[in-house]
Formats: structure tokens, sequence, C-alpha cells
């Protein structure tokens, strides 16, 4: 891979993109180097974005970033992320275990949709249970004192506290305004 071809493809200096391709040699043998390391730098240029960009070295980051500023593309209405909650991903095995388990009961005690998660007071007494947003069910945002069910999931990565998962509303706070997910306020 020449100078000019990293330089080109990311818009940083040649002695920058030298220190890129001594990292990536300082793995490899010699006759692995000389095969695999300027397909491995082509591929790493061709296919990273600019947030992996700015964690190769502070030095790439400094030279480039005003090049990589203008040239980068604005971005189009579909690559936006959707502004409706979406399943966290979890193991298979930690989804089995959650599904499986008992069902509780409790009363919303706060829930930011804007923050993205809330609090829920077990009826059973005991510490208040973290909720995220992607772990409601049903059309509407849980609001202040909602009464809800859920069952509860270890949190990672030392599975000592829980959260609540398939939380669903069973009954909404008298007197209060609810907001469904798509923005449409009701009274309940």
């Amino acid at each position: 891979m020449t100078r000019s071809r990293i330089t080109h493809a990311i818009g940083i200096s040649a002695s920058c993109a030298d220190s890129v391709r001594r990292t990536v040699k300082s793995g490899l043998s010699d006759a692995e180097s000389d095969h695999l390391a300027p397909a491995f730098v082509t591929h790493l240029f061709d296919t990273l974005e600019s947030a992996a960009l700015t964690q190769i070295t502070a030095e790439c980051l400094q030279e480039g970033s005003r090049v990589w500023e203008e040239r980068r593309e604005q971005p189009v209405p579909h690559d936006l992320p959707s502004p409706l909650p979406t399943k966290r991903n979890r193991t298979y095995s930690a989804t089995v275990r959650a599904h499986s388990g008992p069902v509780y009961k409790g009363v919303c005690k706060n829930f930011s949709r804007s923050q993205g998660h809330g609090f829920i007071q077990p009826s059973h007494g005991g510490e208040d249970i973290f909720v995220h947003i992607s772990d409601i069910e049903g059309e509407y945002v849980p609001v202040e004192g909602d009464e809800v069910t859920y069952k509860v999931c270890r949190v990672p990565p030392k599975n000592v506290k829980v959260q609540a998962v398939e939380v669903k509303i069973t009954h909404l706070n008298p007197g209060t305004k609810h907001e469904t997910w798509s923005g449409q306020i009701i009274s309940s």
C-alpha cells in the first residue's frame, strides 16, 4: 500500500500512515507482514468510519480531523435511528431466564422518556428496580403511579443487581395524562 493511498483515503499525513502500518506489522512475522499487512491496512481504511478512525492515534486525529470533517457527508434521513425504542441485545440464556421467571407487581416510581429509563417500586417492598425504555411493552409511556407487572433480569457484568423486563402497564394512574409512543396525548 502506498503512502498516497492511505493519505488520500482519510486525509492524514504520510508519517501517521506509516505509524499505522508499523502497528499492524508489529504483530506479524516478516512473511505474513509482506503479504497481509498491506491488504489489512487497505481493508481497514476502506471500512472504518470516522468514529473508529479517531481511536487509531491522537496524532492521526490532530492531523486529519480538519480534512476528515470537510469530507464527511451529511446524514441522510433513512440513516438516522428510529425514535421508537427497540429491544436491547441480550444473550439467549439471559432472555430465557428472564422470560421463564416469575411475574412481579409494582408501581412506576418515575420514568423519563427523554432519558430512556425509570424506576419501579416493587409491591413486595425492597429496593427500586431500574427499567430501560426498550423493556416497556404496550402502547403507553409509563408515568408515576401506573401499576405495572414485570419480570426481572440480572444486570451484567457482575450479575448482582436486577432490572425490570417485559414491563406491562396493568392500570393507568387515574387523573393523569398519558402519552403513546407515537406522541399522542390521552387523559386517563
